[in-house]
């Protein structure tokens, strides 16, 4: 009975790695999935709040600075990440990118490649520009690039826990929302 049991979790633990891309993350810089919003502006102390937010997508929001992401999701250089708490847990980070307006598609091009290099061709590229990929513990959604003031564009990396997040991104509308508009 015992080596039946062996055999059949065997089997199944290919398939539970099945839908995780190579490399795939627990978070970014020291951020990791669960923490508490003290943990959080223990290791960041530039932690500010964000003062509206919409309640569909966070209890609360905090932004810090990630000095050196040592190229986690490509980046060589300071960021900022929003941080999205869910019942005092971690459960959303989100990364703008700016640029010049004419540079944008430039930028997120590079992005992309250097993000196809550490995690693989993405799970879905869709027709509205953007790309997903879609992890056990962590999917990522790289946005199109959105035109803001002053001829300065963004576009957004935005990382999912999908243990306690959501289950299916393609499920979630909010969640989705949340990617979407950036």
């Amino acid at each position: 009975m015992k080596k039946l049991l062996l055999t059949i979790l065997l089997l199944l633990v290919p398939l539970s790695t099945a839908c995780a891309y190579p490399g795939e993350t627990e978070g970014f810089g020291l951020l990791r999935w669960g923490m508490s919003v003290s943990d959080v502006k223990h290791l960041y102390h530039d932690a500010v709040p964000v003062k509206e937010i919409n309640p569909d997508f966070a209890d609360t929001v905090w932004v810090v600075t990630i000095p050196d992401p040592h190229g986690e999701m490509g980046i060589d250089s300071e960021v900022s990440a929003a941080c999205y708490f869910s019942d005092n847990r971690l459960t959303i980070i989100q990364l703008p990118i700016d640029g010049d307006t004419e540079d944008i598609d430039t930028i997120r091009s590079r992005q992309l490649n250097r993000m196809i290099s550490l995690y693989g061709i993405p799970d879905i590229e869709d027709e509205q520009g953007f790309t997903i990929w879609e992890g056990v513990v962590t999917s990522i959604y790289l946005s199109h690039g959105i035109v803001m003031k002053d001829n300065k564009s963004a576009f957004f990396i935005t990382l999912l826990d999908m243990q306690n997040c959501i289950k299916n991104p393609r499920e979630n509308k909010d969640k989705e929302a949340l990617v979407r508009e950036g």
